[in-house]
């Protein structure tokens, strides 16, 4: 290992805790595509320490996960194909999807906000557009909770995260489109996988938000 535990920088000067890992995105999970772990020289170490994170929070309900792949965009640059991919309509006060003429009359000089039926999201707001093929399957990415990966040990995140760069490093020398970090341009669904059919769970991920890297999980160790 390369770090410098007293800097809590490695000898290239990136950072060996796991909110210094996820930089400044806004990334809730640690997303790896299984066949680049199976590839690579560190993907068992990396794999058999996230099973150690596992049995840390087994007294925990930790739910399986969907990786969504796709675009973040603000609602109001979508156009209609692109909305409809989103799940949204412009919500208007005739309640129709496609405005009338007194819609039109309506949001003349106010902001314009769509919904999915359950929420409303303004036009600056950021919504999930999946891609055609961005739906894979189960078992085909690794997916980990960045809150309980900053609830455990600064030694065990040090060792973890000096396990990602140098997965990182080897994968992207290889395949410049390697998913080896955060989850930058996808979505993460929790539910539970039934074969190939995957169950959204009601009230989403039961495992507490990261807040800036403030939440924490007690292990047991």
């Amino acid at each position: 290992m390369t770090t410098t535990e007293t800097s809590g920088r490695d000898q290239l000067g990136r950072p060996t805790d796991i909110h210094g890992f996820f930089n400044l995105t806004y990334a809730a999970y640690l997303t790896l595509r299984r066949d680049l772990l199976e590839s690579s020289p560190v993907g068992s170490e990396i794999l058999d320490m996230i099973a150690g994170l596992h049995a840390a929070f087994a007294h925990i309900e930790v739910p399986q996960y969907r990786v969504l792949r796709g675009d973040w965009v603000e609602a109001g640059e979508l156009d209609e194909a692109g909305l409809k991919a989103a799940g949204l309509q412009l919500n208007t006060p005739s309640g129709e999807p496609t405005p009338t003429e007194e819609d039109v009359e309506f949001f003349t000089g106010q902001q314009e906000t769509y919904t999915d039926g359950h929420q409303e999201y303004e036009a600056w707001e950021q919504v999930f557009v999946p891609a055609p093929d961005g739906h894979p399957g189960p078992g085909e990415y690794v997916v980990v909770s960045r809150t309980l990966l900053q609830s455990m040990p600064a030694t065990w995140q040090a060792g973890f995260v000096d396990l990602l760069y140098r997965h990182h490093d080897r994968v992207t020398a290889d395949d410049g489109d390697a998913d080896t970090g955060p989850d930058w341009d996808c979505k993460i669904e929790a539910g539970e996988w039934t074969g190939h059919t995957f169950a959204p769970r009601p009230g989403g991920d039961p495992v507490p938000h990261y807040d800036r890297g403030r939440a924490y999980v007690e292990p047991r160790l």
